[in-house]
């Protein structure tokens, strides 16, 4: 059996601390902490789980920290770990029996890393992520939301992708309070790598989040026209940008631009949902039925897809309530109020958003 160190770095993660390692210290057989600098109890804390406790002074550089703990580790295999991460019971059976059997076969592992919308639990947002790998294979790069990169000259071998959840039990419609700190990061890292195409990557899924939606479409072009952009696809998550940009249109109403990044990339991800539903919110300003039979396709990729279709869109919401919204609304244009209140109910089932779940209330009383 494969022998597992945790690598993590943290700063005043006091409050959370103790559960988090709590849920994965079976799995592994060393525990690295390197604190940035905290000023609670974190290092008090992370002293319960084991004693190799060190300090990195904050240069800004997510990758430094990252790889002094990875320098740190006596064992052949990373655990990637953040602070607010969980891993359920069930789950760490599954991680513990995937340990003793296959670790050897892969340099790197990714687990099913679980957002969440709601403090209910509700998993709404599933992505692959690659949590473990070979220390002599990897290393991290970026300074601002690194990434695990192979060294230099080396070949690994396929990796595979597990159906073990990592939990992340936040909300994703709440601002993250460091997203002020690592932004700045961002920018005076593309000042020094003016060229790197995952900063610029990070620089449309930032700038789009913070609505500096010309920003974020000036990015993603730079992206696109840039000479390594095909081989880059590799390892961007391209089609983030791709909603990012196309959306940022739509709020500046360029919709000429929008319907270009549509049309240039929708063969490419024939099975990305969000993208169909971007054609069908242009389409219904010009053709209502015809955006009406895209609404129809989304509902039904996802009602054959199963939980692997998670893999293809971002917001659940967008994808599972969304669509049934706007079509109660075409509904109510062709005056069928009985298909309208249909639509409508399913989005209520379907929704986890509170505020959501009231604004569809509302809409309904309205029709009986």
């Amino acid at each position: 059996m494969s022998q597992l160190s945790l690598c993590m770095i943290v700063k005043n993660e006091a409050e959370i601390l103790e559960k988090n390692l709590g849920s994965v210290a079976k799995l592994v057989d060393e525990i690295i902490i390197v604190d940035t600098g905290s000023t609670d109890k974190t290092k008090e804390i992370a002293s319960k789980f084991t004693s190799k406790v060190f300090d990195f002074k904050w240069i800004d550089d997510f990758s430094a920290a990252r790889n002094f703990a990875q320098e740190k580790a006596t064992n052949q295999y990373i655990l990637m770990w953040d602070a607010d991460w969980f891993i359920s019971p069930e789950n760490l059976k599954k991680a513990l029996n995937l340990k003793q059997k296959r670790f050897q076969n892969f340099d790197k592992i990714a687990f099913t890393w679980v957002n969440y919308f709601d403090l209910e639990g509700k998993a709404r947002a599933v992505s692959p992520r690659g949590c473990i790998f070979k220390k002599d294979k990897f290393y991290w790069k970026d300074p601002i939301f690194e990434q695990v990169t192979p060294l230099k000259n080396q070949t690994f071998t396929q990796k595979y992708f597990s159906e073990i959840e990592i939990l992340h039990p936040k909300n994703l419609l709440d601002s993250n309070p460091r997203n002020s700190q690592n932004f700045q990061i961002l920018n005076k890292a593309l000042k020094q790598f003016p060229e790197d195409l995952i900063l610029k990557q990070q620089a449309v899924l930032e700038n789009y989040r913070l609505e500096n939606y010309r920003e974020a479409i000036n990015y993603f072009l730079e992206i696109t026209k840039n000479p390594s952009f095909e081989k880059a696809l590799d390892y961007l998550r391209f089609y983030d940008i791709l909603v990012s940009a196309i959306d940022s249109c739509i709020k500046i109403d360029n919709f000429d631009l929008a319907k270009s990044f549509i049309q240039s990339f929708k063969n490419r991800y024939p099975g990305f949902l969000e993208l169909i539903l971007l054609e069908a919110d242009m389409q219904v300003l010009e053709d209502i039925p015809s955006a009406q039979k895209i609404y129809l396709e989304v509902i039904s990729k996802v009602a054959t897809a199963g939980k692997k279709q998670n893999l293809y869109y971002k917001n659940y919401e967008k994808v599972n309530v969304y669509p049934y919204q706007i079509l109660a609304e075409i509904s109510l244009i062709n005056k069928d109020k009985i298909l309208a209140k249909k639509y409508l109910e399913i989005a209520t089932k379907n929704t986890s958003l509170q505020t959501t779940k009231n604004t569809i209330t509302l809409s309904l009383n309205s029709l009986n």
